[in-house]
């Protein structure tokens, strides 16, 4: 298993560590812990899981009020200005 390779190539004293499939790393605990994977609610789709910010603040926590834009949605108003 990935596990056991990692033993034996840390017992041998080199940096080793597993590397994660998206899957994987949102299964991992840290990672639930910090709320890193975030459902949103979309205008074409239920539910919409996208990545939550990193940065955690206490006094003035992350919103996340509205879904990524759908394709095109913005694209007169970014090449009109072009």
């Amino acid at each position: 298993t990935a596990d056991e390779w990692v033993d034996s190539i840390y017992a041998a004293k080199v940096p080793v560590g597993v590397i994660n499939n998206l899957e994987q790393a949102f299964q991992e605990p840290q990672v639930i812990a910090r709320e890193m994977l975030v459902e949103m609610n979309h205008p074409k789709r239920e539910k919409l899981k996208v990545i939550g910010s990193p940065i955690k603040l206490s006094r003035t926590p992350v919103e996340y009020k509205t879904a990524p834009p759908l394709l095109g949605e913005h694209t007169q108003a970014v090449l009109g200005r072009v």
